[in-house]
């Protein structure tokens, strides 16, 4: 019983993490394109919803399946990733608003 409804939670999160990282790539990419700080600080702040799920994701795994998990260190990674990138991005758009 206890196995089935950690399933269906885990079920239950997906469409959350789905709309959290759809926002952190639309602020994301608008932020890059337009070259403005305030999408890609929204972006860097969709980022820690996301990471957060994805290690409720991996601590939720059994290990029956290892290639969602394999799945979720990797999600990991490229958010740590992007959160890196996003933030010398702001810094350098914050930069060139100052001298323009």
């Amino acid at each position: 019983e206890r196995e089935r409804a950690e399933k269906r939670e885990l079920r239950s999160t997906r469409p959350v993490f789905s709309i959290f990282v759809s926002f952190n790539f639309f602020s994301g990419a608008k932020g890059s394109l337009t070259q403005r700080k305030t999408p890609v600080v929204f972006s860097l702040l969709f980022t820690f919803p996301a990471v957060g799920l994805l290690v409720f994701f991996l601590l939720g795994q059994t290990y029956v399946l290892r290639a969602e998990a394999i799945l979720a260190v990797m999600g990991l990674v490229l958010e740590g990733l992007q959160a890196v990138l996003g933030l010398v991005a702001a810094v350098n758009f914050a930069r060139n608003e100052a001298y323009q």
